[in-house]
């Protein structure tokens, strides 16, 4: 049995506690015979549908995004940024590659600092 099977069996004999079956199937709104199913642990937790598992998520006090994180079925990690994307791609390349590009930057930034600079000496000459 899986890791993620063990963790659902888990919260499920949480949830249970000393409710009935019956109990558990009108409350999630599945059959006694899924509760049954759940409890030995002859679940496809991916076939659980949106509705129950965010019964679940509730019942355990959870948001559904917990749950998917407790069950590993979603990372904590969040996706890569932009400038982690475009950092990684800069690594990958070739020394000549880095130099021509570094090149192509101090060129580019050289245009902005001239820009920034002719529109700092109009306004001093607006200001006087």
């Amino acid at each position: 049995m899986n890791d993620r099977k063990k963790k659902f069996i888990r919260l499920i004999r949480n949830i249970i506690g000393d409710k009935t079956q019956t109990e558990i199937s009108e409350q999630f709104h599945v059959s006694q015979s899924a509760v049954s199913k759940w409890k030995k642990g002859d679940v496809d937790i991916e076939k659980i549908t949106l509705p129950t598992f965010c019964k679940l998520a509730e019942a355990q006090g959870w948001s559904a995004e917990q749950l998917l994180v407790y069950l590993d079925l979603k990372s904590t990690e969040s996706p890569p940024s932009k400038v982690a994307k475009i950092i990684n791609e800069i690594e990958r390349l070739t020394l000549a590659e880095k130099t021509q590009l570094l090149l192509w930057f101090l060129s580019d930034f050289q245009e902005l600092v001239d820009e920034f600079s002719y529109l700092i000496e109009q306004q001093k000459e607006r200001e006087e």
